[in-house]
């Protein structure tokens, strides 16, 4: 009888999830106290919306029936965040809550692919056409690299700054934000979303897409992911400069464009 090997997921960069956070003194104070306990309520309230989750316990160690009086720490958010490290798809539909146009929990299936395709290749390319949903899927891509990657960065780069960044990239961020079951633990902004506490070390941004001098120098320990929306629009030097900076092992890069 033929046999098939299944695909191992790619190891986590350690066995323990407190591990992300050994190297760094003080890291649990990176969140205060009272951003600790927004996101902990936040991350309670998820787990009474979303019952499949709450059964996790044997990661979580949280009971089926979380109560006011229940407190979560800062390793159950660790926990969380390194669940999904290397599911994506996983990530969307159950933090989220994305529905694709089928009707069913998740993403569209071509953005699925899309957003299992960056656990697996550093450069990922996408041409759709109008329509496909390229907006939502950079929304995606943000709010995943950023929750399950600590202390990471995200540029954000477009031909235009007002209308493609501001008006249409931050705006379906801020919107899937809403949304998440984590979003008290970030701080949206016009242009960046970043994590309550490590607002200037841990975020996503969009710089505009004029000077390569902007977009280099990016330097993040959880990894970098480079995000390009009309990346048919961005200049050659903008390309090289970003693609130069991917010097670490989680770094990636995503450009999508029609």
């Amino acid at each position: 009888m033929k046999t098939t090997e299944q695909k191992p997921e790619p190891s986590l960069p350690n066995s323990e999830p407190n591990s992300m956070i050994s190297n760094h003194q003080g890291t649990k104070n990176l969140l205060n106290a009272h951003a600790r306990r927004k996101a902990e309520a936040s991350v309670a309230r998820g787990f009474q919306d979303a019952p499949h989750l709450s059964r996790k316990r044997d990661i979580w160690s949280i009971s089926e029936h979380p109560s006011e009086n229940q407190e979560l720490d800062y390793a159950d958010l660790v926990k969380i965040w390194h669940l999904y490290t290397y599911k994506p798809v996983k990530f969307v539909t159950e933090i989220l809550g994305a529905y694709s146009y089928t009707g069913k929990p998740g993403p569209d299936p071509g953005q699925c692919d899309v957003l299992q395709a960056l656990v697996e290749h550093r450069l990922v390319c996408v041409r759709t056409c109008h329509g496909w949903g390229k907006t939502a899927l950079c929304a995606f891509a943000v709010h995943w690299f950023l929750c399950t990657r600590f202390m990471s960065k995200i540029p954000i780069c477009a031909p235009t700054f007002g209308k493609q960044i501001k008006g249409m990239i931050f705006s379906e961020i801020h919107l899937w934000n809403r949304k998440s079951l984590l979003r008290e633990m970030l701080n949206p902004t016009t242009t960046k979303l970043s994590v309550i506490g490590a607002e200037n070390e841990w975020f996503a941004e969009g710089i505009a897409a004029e000077d390569p001098n902007k977009v280099e120098g990016y330097h993040a320990q959880g990894g970098i992911l480079y995000v390009f929306d009309e990346a048919k629009g961005v200049h050659r030097k903008i390309w090289d400069a970003a693609r130069a900076a991917l010097t670490g092992p989680e770094d990636r890069f995503l450009a999508v464009s029609t």
